[in-house]
């Protein structure tokens, strides 16, 4: 649960932190967060690489936990 949960959170401090928050200015962005999200949740949930990882699959309860607190990063920004 903290693999997921220390990189959303710096992903989501990445959003919260621009210049502009919300705005396109910079789409390569968005892609490369969801492109880094996308394998944290393959590191979580594909069977190869929880081995190489040492992970497991998280309950629906753990990812709403790891999604709100990414959030809250994401929400809190600069100032």
């Amino acid at each position: 649960m903290i693999f997921l949960i220390l990189g959303a959170t710096q992903l989501g401090v990445t959003l919260g932190s621009r210049a502009r928050p919300g705005s396109l200015a910079n789409p390569f962005l968005l892609v490369a967060v969801g492109a880094a999200l996308s394998l944290q949740a393959a590191g979580v949930h594909l069977p190869p690489l929880r081995e190489l990882l040492g992970t497991a699959p998280l309950p629906p309860t753990d990812l709403a936990i790891t999604a709100a607190l990414a959030t809250t990063s994401c929400a809190s920004g600069p100032g």
